[in-house]
């Protein structure tokens, strides 16, 4: 039979189950990016990553790659 005592114990298990299965996740993306930091040599960019040139336009409030953007306004 359930009682209240029996939830309440329950809950705090699972509470203390989540937080640390958060905390050795947070732990494993830290030593994770720790290992990229260091594989890298020079200050090397990815080769992944292009940056272009973006352009404001106030009418619409977005970031366009045109030197002007398309809307009508």
């Amino acid at each position: 039979m359930l009682s209240l005592t029996k939830l309440v114990w329950l809950g705090v298990i699972l509470i203390v189950v989540w937080n640390f299965f958060r905390f050795y996740e947070k732990r494993r993306a830290f030593m994770d990016n720790g290992r990229v930091d260091t594989e890298k040599k020079g200050g090397e960019m990815d080769d992944e990553t292009e940056t272009i040139a973006a352009h404001y336009c106030t009418s619409c409030a977005t970031f366009t790659t045109a030197k002007r953007c398309d809307c009508a306004d």
